[in-house]
């Protein structure tokens, strides 16, 4: 038996649209933060590896989306402690 809480669950989540996926390095680029905040959220998360090998390669390679702008922008408020 389904209770009620449980269908409205599955209803908003088949109801959200999924955000498409978008490059670190751009994500960086378009924020208002500052540099060293990103950088150290980046670090926290575990991904500035991954921020690093995008600007060594920027213009000589095509990178795969990795990130959604609001997983990106969660990182940022954890760092500024928002």
């Amino acid at each position: 038996m389904v209770t009620k809480k449980e269908e409205e669950a599955e209803t908003k989540k088949s109801v959200k649209t999924k955000e498409p996926k978008r490059v670190l390095l751009d994500l960086v680029r378009e924020s208002d933060t500052r540099l060293p905040v990103i950088v150290a959220g980046l670090v926290e998360a575990g991904i500035y590896k991954q921020y690093e090998e995008q600007l060594k390669g920027y213009g000589k390679l095509d990178f795969e989306p990795t990130i959604t702008e609001s997983e990106f922008n969660k990182i940022i408020r954890k760092m500024e402690g928002a």
